[in-house]
């Protein structure tokens, strides 16, 4: 089990698909300068459960989801409003970095 403080997940993630390595996908937080690309996913994971899931969309245009986002345990659970969802498992959080760990 990772040990890490929850309320840091409370912010705006973009993926850093730069950071990834072949076992886990890193996130930053809003204001993190990117270099360019032609588009990323984010989600906002908002204090009260909410969420909006931005993943990329037709022709790298983002189309977002709202949602609800939990914590079970060390597993990001997010529910989109169109009954879509995903389990991610926390590997780190901090104020700068978030760390998934990628589905194999």
């Amino acid at each position: 089990m990772a040990i890490f403080n929850p309320k840091y997940l409370n912010r705006k993630w973009t993926h850093s698909f730069e950071e990834d390595t072949e076992n886990e996908m890193v996130y930053r937080p809003e204001g993190f300068v990117f270099v360019r690309s032609r588009g990323r996913m984010q989600f906002d994971l908002k204090e009260n459960g909410e969420v909006v899931d931005t993943p990329i969309g037709r022709n790298d245009v983002p189309q977002s989801k709202a949602g609800a986002w939990k914590l079970q345990g060390d597993d990001l659970v997010i529910n989109r409003s169109d009954g879509t969802g995903r389990v991610y498992h926390v590997k780190e959080v901090t104020p700068e970095k978030l760390v998934l760990k990628k589905d194999n």
